[in-house]
C-alpha cells in the first residue's frame, strides 16, 4: 500500500500520523547515527540525562528526592554553550545562573517527554519533579552535575532533524555534590 498525504485545493498536507510516512521521520535513525559520532571522537564530553525524582514528603520540595527515572538524552545532544551560565561570586564561593540551548535531540523524543510529562497527560504529580540533568566529564574527576529546568517549549525542526530547548540553571543538584556543592537525597 502505497503512502499519500491529504490533498487540500492542490496542495499536499500531512495530517494526524501521516506525517510519520514522510521523508524526515524516516531519515531520523541514520541522523542520530551520524550525530553519535560527536561522542565517538570525544566531541561531547558530557551526558544529559532527563530525570524524575519523588519528594518523600508528599509535595515537590519537601523531604528526600527519591530518583523515580532517569533516561538519556541519545544520541548525546548539542549544548550550545556554557559559557551563557554566568558565576555570581559570594565571600563563601560561587553560584551558577543563567541559561543555555540544547539542540540536536533526536526527534524520537516527544514533546512531551521533554516537557517531563507522560504522551497522554499534560501535568507532572505534585510530588514529581522532573530536570534535565547534564554530567561534564573532567578528565578522569567525578563529572560535575548541572540540574536545570525546561524555560521554553521544545522546538521541533524537522528540517534539522532535531528538537531544540532552552534550559535555565538550578540552585540544587541531584546526588552528591554538583556545581553548588549542595547535597540532596
Amino acid at each position: 500500500m502505497a503512502f499519500r498525504l491529504s490533498k487540500i485545493g492542490g496542495f499536499s498536507v500531512a495530517t494526524g500520523n501521516q506525517y510519520l510516512g514522510t521523508l524526515a521521520p524516516k531519515l531520523a535513525p541514520c541522523v542520530d547515527q551520524i550525530r553519535d559520532l560527536y561522542t565517538k571522537f570525544g566531541m561531547r564530553p558530557y551526558t544529559v540525562n532527563l530525570v524524575h525524582t519523588r519528594s518523600a514528603g508528599g509535595a515537590r520540595g519537601y523531604g528526600v528526592e527519591q530518583v523515580i527515572s532517569v533516561v538519556p538524552v541519545l544520541p548525546t545532544p548539542k549544548i550550545e554553550s556554557i559559557s551563557s551560565l554566568d558565576m555570581s561570586r559570594f565571600s563563601v564561593g560561587g553560584d551558577e545562573s543563567g541559561s543555555l540551548r540544547v539542540s540536536q535531540i533526536s526527534t524520537r523524543f516527544t514533546e512531551a517527554q521533554l516537557l517531563g510529562r507522560t504522551d497522554n497527560d499534560d501535568s507532572i504529580p505534585d510530588d514529581l519533579n522532573f530536570f534535565y540533568e547534564i554530567a561534564f566529564t573532567r578528565n578522569g574527576l567525578a563529572p560535575t552535575l548541572r540540574r536545570m529546568y525546561p524555560s521554553s517549549v521544545p522546538q521541533l525542526s524537522p528540517g534539522g532533524f532535531e528538537w531544540e530547548i532552552q534550559l535555565t540553571r538550578s540552585n540544587v543538584d541531584r546526588a552528591g555534590i554538583g556545581a553548588h556543592g549542595n547535597r540532596e537525597g
